[in-house]
């Protein structure tokens, strides 16, 4: 799977101001990711830290970085930064990395069928220490490294704050969700989940609860199966050192992340986009990321 996502089919881009983009901006933002430290292609040093080399695969975020320093360096007017977190977890109707949407189709078709929510990755998945970001916490962070003039110019791990198990999440969230939540089962969910019967399961869920938009119908944009896979495969550790953020005085990485997926769990919900995901009695259960901003108000998105 790592080959699927690797950026090793990316060619070296070239990123363009236009000349009234580049005369309003007082800064810019690079956004990247822990593909930076190269976690899409196996086991690397953790925690992941800014100053850590680079590895020689092609790397479009290096590419965006090195495009700002030489504009810096040849008198821009502008300053950049750039942020790197690792799985960013938010609501977006069709982006390809947004795990958030994956556990809440499988966590429906789960009850739908009669199943558990049994853990589709492997056992040493499960039990590895891990990290992600709350999509309003990068929020958040771009507009405080842009408006904070000593974090011109440089790189910053991002992250909620806290590392996690998901030996210590999944099960909260099957809980949210009426479930029981099972030892792991390692499955294939591009192959798995894109079956007649569960996009019929699907189509039918909608019908029943009056859900049927165009939105929750585009099942295979709304679910990016591949990229579950990618996170519940990952055999090893992989975190970063936000201690350089923290440093420079950005004080909201203080989210609790088994919140924080109950939060958007019960944000889709609301939305009604998806059929319902909570279980009998949790619609309306008290859970809600700590330290995190309101989200905003043209609704939450992933990135």
């Amino acid at each position: 799977m790592a080959s699927t996502l690797a950026d090793t089919r990316h060619q070296p881009r070239q990123t363009k101001f236009t000349a009234a983009a580049a005369a309003a901006a007082a800064a810019t933002c690079a956004q990247a990711g822990a593909k930076w430290y190269g976690q899409h292609l196996g086991k690397y040093k953790t925690p992941a830290k800014e100053t850590d080399p680079r590895y020689m695969t092609p790397n479009f975020y290096y590419d965006m970085v090195d495009y700002c320093q030489d504009k810096v360096k040849q008198g821009a007017a502008w300053t950049w930064s750039s942020l790197l977190p690792n799985p960013v977890v938010g609501y977006s109707p069709s982006s390809y990395m947004n795990l958030l949407n994956d556990i809440a189709g499988y966590a429906i078709l789960c009850r739908e069928q009669g199943l558990p929510m049994r853990f589709p990755g492997s056992d040493a998945c499960y039990g590895a220490l891990t990290e992600c970001c709350d999509v309003r916490l990068l929020a958040e962070a771009a507009v405080f490294v842009a408006t904070t003039p000593k974090c011109a110019n440089q790189i910053y791990n991002v992250s909620n704050g806290d590392v996690y198990r998901w030996s210590e999440v999944w099960p909260e969230i099957a809980r949210y969700c009426g479930l029981e939540a099972t030892p792991p089962q390692a499955v294939n969910l591009q192959t798995t989940m894109t079956t007649q019967d569960k996009r019929t399961a699907w189509q039918n869920l909608n019908r029943h609860n009056l859900t049927n938009n165009s939105t929750s119908a585009a099942y295979d944009k709304l679910f990016p199966w591949a990229f579950a896979d990618f996170n519940f495969t990952k055999e090893y550790d992989f975190f970063q050192s936000v201690q350089k953020l923290r440093k420079a005085g950005f004080n909201s990485m203080k989210v609790d992340t088994t919140e924080m997926y109950i939060d958007w769990l019960r944000e889709l919900d609301r939305l009604g986009v998806f059929p319902p995901i909570a279980g009998d009695g949790m619609g309306t259960t008290a859970a809600s990321a700590k330290g995190v901003a309101e989200a905003p108000a043209g609704g939450p998105g992933a990135l």
